[in-house]
């Protein structure tokens, strides 16, 4: 499984994207609401997903939030 880490650059606070079956690590960051966890081999789904963080300011400033 793949995760993509919490990035801070100049002060910005990327929310996570988790590509993981079902476990420990995605139940964490489903409670924290600090990212998205998402299916692994499911590449369409990453893409609508990124693209909704990138287009939504509102959930993209909440998820930076924890």
């Amino acid at each position: 499984s793949y995760m993509i880490l919490v990035i801070t650059v100049f002060n910005v606070i990327i929310p996570l994207i988790l590509i993981s079956p079902e476990g420990e690590a995605s139940g964490i960051l489903r409670d924290s609401q600090a990212g998205v966890v998402l299916e692994p081999d499911n590449s369409e789904l990453l893409s609508r997903t990124i693209l909704e963080l990138i287009d939504d300011k509102t959930k993209r400033d909440r998820m930076a939030q924890y």
